[in-house]
């Protein structure tokens, strides 16, 4: 549910929980997860830049658990992340060290064969489907099992609000029944 700026600017030090990664960040939870800012890297300043804008609707940073297919995902990234060039420290560094500009190839590959969507018809996936599907399967409980709140989605997806968080979330009617019967 990441957005495409933050999944570009993800640094290894913002995988926590993961092979012996201590958790340095502050947060409460305990399994893997990634700690995601807001704003974007100053390659000449070594550090994260805030995000533009007035500074009371400037956002925290956010903390994603990674589970499922995600936490498989990383799990196979990294040993292929340690023998690539790396300058600045991503976790998903362009093919020469530096910073991508858009999804990797293989990563549209891998998730064309995993996302079956029959609108698109044999359309590319873009970015942002992939937060639309994220916050819909959250709210289904496609994953990991059981159905999130929308206040709990809202904080994943790092919307602040929860009407944005209804627009993005599909929800089916099986789920709508299936609450109904209970």
């Amino acid at each position: 549910g990441l957005r495409l700026g933050e999944f570009l600017c993800l640094h290894v030090e913002d995988l926590h929980g993961l092979e012996g990664r201590p958790c340095t960040c502050p947060s409460p939870l305990v399994g893997p997860h990634l700690f995601v800012r807001f704003g974007s890297w100053s390659v000449s300043e070594q550090r994260f830049l805030t995000p533009k804008g007035k500074k009371r609707r400037r956002k925290p940073p956010r903390v994603v658990p990674l589970f499922g297919e995600a936490l498989d995902a990383m799990r196979a990234w990294l040993p292929v992340l340690a023998k690539m060039k790396n300058r600045y420290g991503l976790l998903f560094p362009s093919p020469w060290g530096g910073r991508r500009t858009e999804l990797p190839r293989w990563f549209r590959e891998h998730v064309a064969k995993k996302l079956v969507v029959s609108r698109l018809a044999g359309r590319a996936i873009w970015p942002h489907l992939l937060r639309h599907t994220c916050a819909t399967w959250m709210v289904n409980g496609w994953f990991p099992g059981e159905r999130w709140p929308l206040t709990d989605a809202q904080k994943v997806l790092g919307q602040t609000s929860v009407r944005t968080t209804e627009r993005y979330a599909h929800l089916t009617a099986e789920a709508v029944l299936e609450t109904a019967t209970r």
